[in-house]
């Protein structure tokens, strides 16, 4: 899927200019003119590997809890998290790892996000592995 996506987003920029239009180049991750067709399959494919897993544990979690206890915990965690990241909005800790997580998230893909992205993917799946054998 990152394949076929990487390159039509390289070839989209000719086929929008034949049209004579003005194409979007600039993404957040990658830049489709100067950058190379390897980094945006990398960058995207990274990007759905990451996504994967958290509706991947999403989806465990479901199948475990069920649907009326799934829901409505979910609610509940994020009633409390909301009303704790209000009340501690104002800690420098809690602000600089909330920067630290949206940099690695919505910036331009280098090599140590590479690591902090990979590792949370395997933090997410070790723990999908970890409740599937809970349950059997």
């Amino acid at each position: 899927m990152a394949t076929i996506g990487g390159l039509l987003l390289k070839i989209d920029r000719f086929i929008i200019n034949a049209i004579g239009r003005e194409p979007l180049v600039d993404f957040r991750f990658f830049n489709t003119v100067d950058d190379n067709i390897l980094f945006i399959i990398l960058s995207l494919f990274i990007g759905f590997l990451t996504l994967l897993s958290l509706v991947n544990i999403f989806g465990t979690l479901l199948y475990i809890l069920g649907a009326a206890k799934f829901w409505t915990g979910g609610v509940s965690v994020l009633v409390i998290l909301m009303s704790i990241l209000v009340s501690v909005n104002n800690f420098l800790i809690f602000r600089n790892i909330g920067n630290s997580i949206r940099q690695i998230f919505l910036t331009r893909i280098t090599p140590i996000n590479i690591i902090f992205i990979i590792i949370l993917n395997i933090i997410f799946y070790s723990l999908d592995i970890l409740f599937l054998e809970k349950l059997i």
